[in-house]
């Protein structure tokens, strides 16, 4: 799940560096209704990003569960490096050449002074895997649009480029996956942008 509404979030900003902000007054609304919205649903485990709006989303969950959080910096959301802060046209620009350069299966781009896409397909794939061999039935974790969406994309076989591409994740949405990393991802539920197009 992408973590709750954040002030960068409204602003339009890159903002990638942890501990990064906290959550607005809506994200803090959109967190404590994770309680009721999974009422019933079996987690083992809540994983989250050492990212501070990721560990507030996932707090008032835990909290009712009775959890601890267990939190990994290889879930954290990949750098923008130099662009960290901005929302100018230039920037974006540049932060969306190169992630859709990853959505296509090009990882050698780096975003400037920052990631490349092996470097966070590296970090989530460990992720990942450490998740799987905890054992654990089920488990949620609380992590980063970008992240979540190009990781998924470029991991679950069902998911195309051209669905990742129309269908980011707003805040709180969820991607569900089942699998292993010797089995394979498979995605059997993405979380839809309004107004965007079907599932593939």
């Amino acid at each position: 799940m992408r973590h709750g509404e954040t002030p960068g979030n409204i602003a339009g900003l890159l903002d990638t560096a942890p501990p990064g902000p906290g959550l607005t007054a809506r994200g803090k609304e959109q967190a404590a209704a994770l309680v009721d919205r999974f009422r019933g649903e079996p987690f083992d485990r809540i994983w989250t990003s050492a990212h501070l709006r990721a560990q507030l989303t996932a707090a008032p969950l835990a909290d009712d569960r009775g959890l601890d959080l267990t939190i990994r910096p290889t879930l954290g959301e990949f750098s923008v490096g130099d662009l960290e802060g901005r929302n100018d046209d230039a920037a974006m620009e540049v932060f969306l050449e190169v992630m859709h350069a990853w959505l296509d299966g090009r990882l050698d781009p780096r975003m400037p002074g920052g990631e490349d896409g092996h470097d966070l397909m590296r970090r989530m794939d460990a992720a990942m895997a450490e998740i799987s061999a905890a054992g654990d039935d089920s488990a949620f974790v609380v992590s980063h649009g970008g992240l979540l969406r190009i990781w998924a994309s470029l991991r679950c076989a069902n998911i195309t480029r051209d669905f990742a591409l129309a269908n980011y994740l707003v805040n709180t949405g969820v991607i569900v996956v089942t699998g292993t990393p010797t089995v394979g991802w498979h995605c059997e539920s993405w979380d839809l942008t309004p107004g965007r197009r079907e599932a593939t």
